[in-house]
């Protein structure tokens, strides 16, 4: 699953080519995107989750440390997804107590928005959104956990109810008595709760237009 740093970089360069206006932006940005990816296969290995190396892989094959995490809302530069997603979960670690395994908490905050990998690229200073393959689902949960399940990973109940409903269901969920009953269920879990806050907090710390966005 390893790239060498080299590589890897090189990779991150061309992907988000003319983004920058500056070079020793870009370098930045690169450097930045770098760490953020280390900390992030530090953490989901910390698990010791099966099949996590698939998804680890997946994670790099799919472009997720690079990406943004929208076009327009929060965390909308390059990097921005790994930093969003590595952002809500610090905060879910920091505000999580003893009742709940850290390894559910890593996964279900990291991994959130696993299906957001291959959504966004870039195309000089703007950034494109390629259409949902919709036979993983239409909703962006639904989509990261069938994408999950497909590479192996085993999730608890409480990790796939906190993906599935981390928007709270918000304009999502219908009156379909089986969705209602799962949301319920989730807004009842205290992964969910954390998980939740964490993730709409953080967005909230870092909107459209960043400093990193202008650069």
């Amino acid at each position: 699953m390893e790239t060498c740093k080299e590589a890897f970089e090189a990779r991150v360069r061309r992907k988000i080519a003319g983004w920058y206006t500056k070079q020793e932006y870009e370098d930045k940005a690169v450097a930045r995107i770098a760490a953020q990816r280390d900390e992030i296969i530090n953490l989901l290995q910390s698990t010791g989750r099966e099949g996590m190396d698939e998804v680890l892989r997946y994670l790099d094959d799919s472009g997720f440390y690079y990406r943004a995490s929208s076009p327009n809302k929060h965390h909308n530069w390059p990097g921005g997804l790994a930093e969003h997603s590595l952002g809500t979960c610090k905060l879910a670690l920091q505000r999580a107590d003893s009742s709940l395994p850290q390894d559910s908490v890593i996964i279900a905050a990291m991994l959130h928005d696993t299906c957001k990998s291959d959504r966004f690229w870039f195309r000089g200073r703007s950034i494109r959104k390629h259409n949902y393959d919709c036979r993983l689902g239409d909703l962006h949960s639904v989509r990261s956990i069938a994408i999950l399940r497909n590479y192996g990973l085993n999730m608890t109940e409480p990790e796939r109810l906190a993906i599935r409903w981390h928007m709270k269901g918000e304009h999502y969920h219908s009156h379909d008595p089986r969705k209602e009953a799962d949301h319920t269920k989730a807004v009842r879990t205290p992964l969910w709760k954390i998980v939740f806050w964490a993730d709409k907090d953080d967005a909230r710390l870092h909107p459209a237009g960043g400093r990193r966005a202008k650069a």
